[in-house]
């Protein structure tokens, strides 16, 4: 584990992955994920602000947490959990850490399937991809509910066409 994590970013550790998990106990679904999002910064403002290596290992330790909670025979190596983090930096940019750490803390609750006694690169990150869909989804109702606060309810209050114009000339 030394050789994947080779920081010491002060507050944050291995130990400390539990508390932060705590910290977004109240984000219970993808809306409330969506919301909160920017209570914490994107993986691509992190790789900006803090460099690409501490942003690889703030997602490495996330995968060290997650690979130690299962009680599985084939738990990830060390080149594995690189590798991963570097595929999630990679595709999931846009992803707050908040929902970094939300798919994690939900894939522990077994909300993205069986592990079957091995974790790997690929299951987490179909994890990602079913975050990802849950997100659009998520954000489209969202879109949807905030244009209908837009839309004339009553017919009769809408002005048609022709005194549209009377009111232009």
């Amino acid at each position: 584990m030394a050789d994947i994590v080779k920081y010491n970013y002060g507050k944050l550790s291995i130990e400390k992955i539990p508390k932060m998990l705590h910290a977004i106990i109240k984000v219970k679904t993808v809306s409330q994920a969506l919301e909160k999002r920017k209570t914490l910064p994107s993986l691509v403002t992190m790789k900006k602000d803090l460099g690409e290596e501490k942003t690889l290992a703030y997602v490495e330790l996330l995968i060290v947490n997650t690979n130690e909670f299962f009680n599985i025979k084939d738990k990830m190596r060390p080149s594995q959990i690189k590798e991963t983090a570097q595929m999630i930096l990679e595709e999931y940019y846009f992803f707050s850490l908040l929902e970094v750490i939300y798919v994690f803390k939900e894939a522990k609750k077994g909300r993205y399937g069986e592990i079957y006694n091995s974790l790997d690169g690929s299951k987490i990150m179909k994890w990602f991809a079913s975050y990802a869909d849950d997100r659009l989804q998520e954000a489209e109702r969202q879109s949807e509910q905030e244009a209908s606060k837009f839309k004339v309810k009553d017919d009769h209050l809408r002005i048609s066409k022709p005194e549209r114009i009377k009111y232009k000339k």
